[in-house]
């Protein structure tokens, strides 16, 4: 896949600021972007999947910034 360039990850940033929902590519496949602190983003997963659940993947940089939102999570 080709990199985002700098102004698609800049429009990206301010859209994920707003609590919008973004689209962006991994390896294989593209996943649906927002804070986790956005419920209208979440909302608008939900809507955009035609999902009723509310199961997520969580994408972190680290353990730490996990804990931030699930203080119970740990490392094995």
């Amino acid at each position: 896949m080709k990199p985002l360039s700098a102004q698609q990850l800049k429009n990206a940033r301010t859209i994920l600021r707003q609590g919008g929902v973004v689209v962006l590519p991994s390896e294989s496949s593209y996943g649906l972007f927002t804070p986790i602190r956005s419920a209208a983003g979440i909302k608008r997963i939900l809507v955009l999947k035609g999902r009723r659940d509310t199961k997520f993947t969580l994408v972190a940089s680290s353990l730490a910034q996990v804990q931030k939102f699930f203080p119970a999570a740990r490392s094995k």
